[in-house]
């Protein structure tokens, strides 16, 4: 009995455990982790990150200040892929504007939905299009505070949407902006 009780305690203390976290927003160089043992947060300059357990990420703090990760080893090569990254240091225009032009050019290509949602208390504009090859849809947010502009794009192979959807929609709502 008293070992079962020493059991449960130690797996639910594992189960409990803060998660791994690099913080690449330090260095000019590429940092890469393949197949993580359990879920990661990634500080980047402008922005945070979650890397799910056995996923795969490769960051880069300089330029495009850019995360990109994928459930696989080989990154470049994954059909499946999220990737965040700094587009502007001064943004140009309002996300309000965005949604609505986006909004007229979905009336014009009926594949494409626009969405406006918060995550974080910071609003988003995502548009959701398929991909060139026409295997994969590709869904685009772009989200604006203080000085920054992000995209976080996901893309997603039809075969794998109803799995990944509820997998992505985690990962967007998981960024986070100081």
């Amino acid at each position: 009995m008293k070992l079962a009780l020493i059991v449960f305690l130690f797996s639910g203390l594992a189960a409990n455990a803060a998660p791994l976290s690099f913080d690449v927003s330090k260095t000019a160089a590429k940092t890469e982790q393949k197949s993580l043992k359990s879920e990661a947060r990634v500080k980047n300059i402008s922005y945070t990150v979650s890397v799910p357990k056995d996923w795969s990420f490769t960051a880069v703090s300089s330029g495009d200040a850019g995360i990109m990760m994928a459930p696989s080893a080989n990154i470049a090569q994954s059909p499946t892929s999220f990737v965040v990254r700094t587009v502007r240091k001064t943004p140009v225009d309002s996300l309000d504007k965005l949604y609505s032009e986006l909004i007229l050019l979905s009336r014009k290509d009926k594949t494409r939905r626009v969405r406006m949602l918060t995550w974080h208390g910071n609003r988003w504009v995502m548009e959701i299009y398929q991909s060139k090859d026409k295997k994969s849809e590709i869904w685009n947010a772009v989200g604006v505070t203080g000085n920054v502009e992000l995209s976080a794009v996901a893309t997603v192979p039809y075969t794998q949407r109803a799995k990944l959807e509820p997998v992505f929609m985690d990962l967007y709502g998981k960024i986070s902006i100081p």
